[in-house]
């Protein structure tokens, strides 16, 4: 009786409804379970989409994965929810369709539209043995959606491209006219209310500059609290200007000419300088370390350091002034950002609180004008307002405001950009193999992996087959095999190791015994292979030594079952002793097998679905005589010999499976064997391949192609020849294949020699 199935975990599976945020928006961008992918892409349509990740977090044997459908609601003004809907998700894994169910049916009718608010509606797969959901984050874009009215002010402008061109950002300016006018979640300005002119010169810098923002807004913070926030990261100030009432947007930035600002001494508006508090150069900011937020990578950190060397020296220590700007999305953006502020931190900047008199009328926030005070010993400076603390009334004549000596241009381009790393991160992913090889395994790869009982017990019906493959990168280590006889579906058997593999250098002819090999994989060791097989093509070819100086190999060619081959540089080495795994089913010649080949990282396994089919046709190939060896014409080996024969003697090596077990033997070494009734064939050919004649139970190493039986099969004047081995029935699994110019045949040279040729 067969064992009672055992239940060892669950798949879980669930309906999620997840508000996002205020819409509308762009797009989503990447959907993210656990800190993994699960979809990326431009998801912006109710249309039904699919999830299909179930190996996600290891798949079965772990954590299970995402598999199922949704729909994304973007919440636009007059969304309308869908009806139910049944989604094809996949051909494999625990969810084959998902059906999304009415929304306002779950609810009974107590549900809105879901208008303005982005919505994620899914049903399926959430995880497997673990009934723990894993928590579910969204990247969303939006510049030009969601704006009142659905119309984007000066929408030329809003989106700046970052981090070449993946990052969509959104141009401050933009962010800041939409904080002040939006009536919904906004200050609810009128539009007329603001310096439309300064808002689109500053969006106009800042996107010259490339300078956009990648940053939320929740609604615990106040509109007036983010706005110092947007300001604080582009260097700006925002007021409302004294003259017209107007909200205007200025940045700080060095645009001007010196000359023409205004200047304020003791003779033309400037009244008195109440403090001059010029900061201690032991007390200067020498070091800033600023923190963005990369959106690419979940949100995680970006952090960049500058410093000013002259300054530590001066001190003799580091003063550091931590600053985090999480609206910054690129290190270029962010360090640029950071010289700015060492710039203004650690020069020692001059700050006063002047009065003026009432020719100051025209000063605000951020505007550059110069003073002097001889007296004060204070020479001609260029400063810039910080904040206007005291109006007087008419009646007293003054304006009171604090200013800073002014060096705050922002820098156009880093002084030191930051460097990206060559290095990446390995990829945790599952990825197809680049290459895979089905092959039917010899008498020798089973006495190498199961040992000569084994290998002698398989009836000559018996066939094993045997998968290598090329891993698509270093975290795919292993994989799962999947097998089944054609055309039974595939089922998975065993779990193997990537094949590890070199290129050939240069070309290799049939008999050439030096090979030199380049892009070895990590496992490849050019020691450890000596002794054992390489496969190139369809030969075997054993590895006799190395030599560490030159890089070069000495090999056995046409070793095992194979013949001697000719290789074209850059054809792939698979070293097999190791690394050719079997499903370890016994199939029968004749039949047809399939197979797949799914990696495996330690979080991920690829889908059934994305492997590629192979497919082989067994024959038998454990039981069948190894070929003849050392085979000659006229005492030269076949695949290299030219000229014209007249009765062309062959000569061959024995070689026996049996005797030779795991043994590498080059083609030109001594005779083996034969195995016990292995006889030889000869075929003979026309050049249209055409049969003319078959010599067959041939013994012993010595036969020749006589004039009378060139006769007797008509040769012509150039023939081609196929020899094979045989046993019980049994044809060798490779055979040799050679052209021959005969200058005694009966055929074309025949006619040549008497009839005459134009």
């Amino acid at each position: 009786m067969g064992a009672k199935k055992q239940t060892i975990g669950y798949h879980y599976l669930m309906t999620l409804l997840l508000g996002l945020c205020r819409g509308p928006i762009n797009e989503i961008r990447e959907i993210m379970v656990g800190g993994k992918t699960a979809l990326g892409g431009n998801l912006c349509s109710p249309t039904p989409g699919t999830i299909n990740v179930p190996n996600l977090f290891g798949g079965e044997e772990k954590e299970g994965g995402i598999q199922g459908a949704y729909r994304i609601y973007m919440g636009q003004p007059d969304q309308v929810l869908d009806d139910a809907a049944v989604v094809v998700v996949s051909g494999s894994g625990p969810v084959g369709a998902a059906k999304l169910r009415d929304l306002r049916t779950i609810a009974e009718d107590q549900v809105s539209m879901l208008r303005g608010i982005v919505t994620f509606h899914f049903n399926g797969l959430i995880s497997s043995m673990n009934p723990y959901p894993k928590e579910w984050a969204f990247r969303v874009r939006r510049t030009t959606a969601g704006w009142q009215g659905g119309v984007p002010w000066y929408q030329a402008k809003a989106t700046i491209w970052m981090g070449d061109g993946r990052i969509m950002a959104m141009n401050p300016a933009h962010i800041l006219y939409q904080l002040l006018t939006d009536p919904t979640w906004g200050a609810g300005e009128d539009p007329a209310e603001i310096n439309i002119e300064s808002f689109i010169a500053a969006a106009n810098t800042l996107c010259e500059e490339g300078f956009g923002l990648c940053m939320k807004w929740e609604r615990k913070d106040d509109v007036d609290k983010y706005i110092k926030t947007v300001l604080d990261h582009i260097g700006a100030a925002l007021f409302q200007d004294r003259e017209s009432g107007l909200y205007t947007l200025k940045l700080i930035r060095g645009d001007y000419d010196i000359e023409d600002l205004p200047l304020f001494t003791p003779d033309s508006g400037l009244m008195e300088i109440v403090e001059d508090d010029s900061e201690a150069v032991a007390d200067a900011i020498n070091e800033v370390i600023a923190t963005g937020t990369n959106p690419l990578d979940k949100g995680n950190d970006i952090q960049v350091r500058v410093q000013n060397i002259a300054a530590m020296q001066a001190t003799g220590g580091r003063v550091s002034s931590p600053v985090a700007y999480p609206g910054i999305p690129t290190a270029e953006l962010l360090l640029r950002v950071a010289e700015r502020d060492l710039k203004a931190a650690s020069l020692g900047l001059k700050r006063f609180t002047v009065k003026l008199d009432r020719r100051a009328w025209r000063v605000y926030p951020a505007m550059p004008f110069r003073i002097a005070h001889p007296k004060r010993g204070i020479g001609e400076i260029v400063v810039r307002v910080g904040d206007i603390v005291d109006q007087s009334d008419m009646s007293d004549g003054f304006i009171q405001c604090k200013v800073i000596e002014d060096v705050f241009s922002m820098p156009v381009t880093s002084f030191v950009p930051p460097v990206d790393s060559e290095w990446e991160g390995p990829s945790f992913i599952a990825l197809p193999a680049t290459e895979e090889r089905l092959l039917e395994v010899s008498y020798r790869d089973i006495y190498v992996q199961r040992g000569a009982a084994e290998a002698d017990a398989f009836l000559d019906t018996d066939a094993l087959i045997g998968q290598l493959a090329a891993a698509g990168n270093v975290s795919n280590r292993e994989y799962d095999l999947w097998s089944a006889v054609d055309p039974n579906p595939l089922v998975q058997q065993t779990t193997g190791f990537f094949t590890d593999y070199g290129f050939l250098v240069d070309a290799l002819g049939p008999y050439d015994t030096v090979m030199e090999l380049t892009g070895l994989t990590a496992g490849f060791d050019p020691t450890a292979v000596i002794g054992q097989a390489i496969l190139i093509g369809d030969e075997i070819v054993g590895v006799v030594d190395w030599d560490s100086m030159t890089g070069e190999y000495e090999i056995a060619r046409g070793a095992a079952d194979t013949i001697p081959q000719s290789h074209d540089a850059g054809d792939r080495a698979w070293t097999i002793d190791d690394d050719i795994t079997s499903d370890g089913a016994v199939y029968q010649s004749g039949e047809t097998v399939n197979t797949k080949v799914l990696s495996r990282t330690s979080s991920d396994i690829l889908g059934l679905d994305e492997a590629a089919l192979q497919t082989i046709d067994l024959v038998g190939r454990q039981a069948r005589p190894y070929p003849p060896a050392d085979l000659r014409i006229d005492g030269d080996l076949v695949l290299t010999a030219g000229g014209e024969h007249n009765e062309p003697v062959f000569t061959w090596a024995h070689r026996d499976r049996i005797i030779q077990a795991d043994a590498l033997l080059d083609t030109q070494e001594a005779s083996v064997g034969p195995e016990a009734g292995t006889t030889y064939t000869f075929r003979i050919y026309d050049l249209d391949d055409n049969l003319l004649g078959t010599h067959d139970g041939i013994v012993g190493d010595t036969w020749t192609y006589d004039l009378a039986l060139q006769a007797a099969d008509s040769a012509a004047y150039s023939i081609r020849v196929e020899v094979e081995s045989e046993r019980d029935d049994l044809a060798s699994y490779q055979k040799y294949n050679f052209n021959v110019t005969l200058d005694g045949g009966y055929g074309l040279g025949y006619g040549l020699n008497y009839g005459g040729a134009s």
